[in-house]
């Protein structure tokens, strides 16, 4: 019952540790160009999405503004959020349609 109650606090638990480690992470395209442009930004919240499900990691809808990308995330502290960014970026670079423009953009202005 108690763990019920833990979970609508947002407090997250697995078989060692119970956590609540949510991260601020923003990204920053280089010369901090607009990034928030039609397929491009639908496609990066799509991939974004995907990465954090994959690896249960809940996320707050990643918000993209015209000089950077903001996301809220909640990582097992024993996965590390360091592996969870890594994870979007492998994700970007590696897509599933590589030869698209809005994906070769996407990755020149994220990566």
């Amino acid at each position: 019952m108690a763990t019920c109650r833990l979970q609508g606090l947002g407090i997250r638990s697995n078989n060692n540790v119970v956590y609540r480690c949510t991260y601020h992470v923003v990204w920053c395209p280089k010369y901090r160009r607009d990034v928030s442009r039609g397929p491009v930004d639908d496609r990066l919240k799509q991939i974004i999405r995907e990465v954090c499900t994959e690896r249960d990691a809940p996320t707050v809808e990643p918000e993209t503004m015209p000089g950077h990308v903001h996301l809220l995330v909640t990582v097992d502290p024993q996965y590390g959020i360091h592996r969870q960014v890594d994870g979007i970026r492998f994700a970007l670079q590696h897509t599933a349609d590589p030869g698209s423009a809005c994906v070769v953009t996407l990755y020149e202005r994220i990566g």
